[in-house]
């Protein structure tokens, strides 16, 4: 995935559409999860490093924030990202990579509190990130671009939904 020139509008597949039935429920309940862990406040932040959910009601327009190397799932919802000049538009079901720190605006859009927008991201260890691509040349070679949109696999669902299931075992009750 990448747009191809400046000024150019890349819009993501509807990676909704193609889930399984498996793969569907887990979305929905990580969105479950991420619902309980933001609205009863637990401090997962600290529990987890790294860990970021957005659990969001209103439509919201960012003109100023910076993406980190990371991977995130955008579980409900669609988002608007520009990158320089380029506009990214991608939405439920959507995995996104950021391979390097970078300045970004986005906007939400289509949120209300009935359909809120639901994501989550963990920050990836660059040093990790080096150590598994010189393990593995031909990654590397085929990472060239900065922002990456792709359709998750059930293994990274999963481990979304494992990585959720610790705050229990730490401590806080999400069921």
């Amino acid at each position: 995935m990448s747009a191809e020139n400046e000024n150019s509008v890349y819009e993501a597949p509807d990676f909704e559409a193609l889930e399984s039935p498996y793969e569907s429920e887990l979305r929905l309940g990580l969105i479950e999860s991420v619902r309980k862990i933001k609205l009863e406040g637990v401090p997962f932040a600290e529990r987890v490093p790294g860990l970021n959910l957005s659990y969001i009601e209103a439509a919201q327009s960012v003109p100023n924030c910076f993406y980190v190397l990371s991977a995130a799932l955008i579980l409900q919802g669609t988002k608007q990202l520009m990158i320089g000049g380029r506009m990214y538009r991608y939405g439920t079901g959507s995995m996104i990579i950021t391979s390097v720190d970078m300045p970004t605006s986005y906007e939400l859009v289509d949120v209300r509190p009935s359909r809120p927008f639901v994501s989550l991201s963990l920050r990836l260890n660059p040093a990790i990130i080096a150590e598994l691509l010189s393990e593995q040349p031909q990654a590397a070679e085929s990472c060239r671009e900065v922002f990456g949109i792709e359709r998750p696999n059930r293994d990274l669902l999963e481990d979304f939904e494992r990585l959720l299931r610790l705050l229990r075992l730490i401590g806080f009750d999400l069921s």
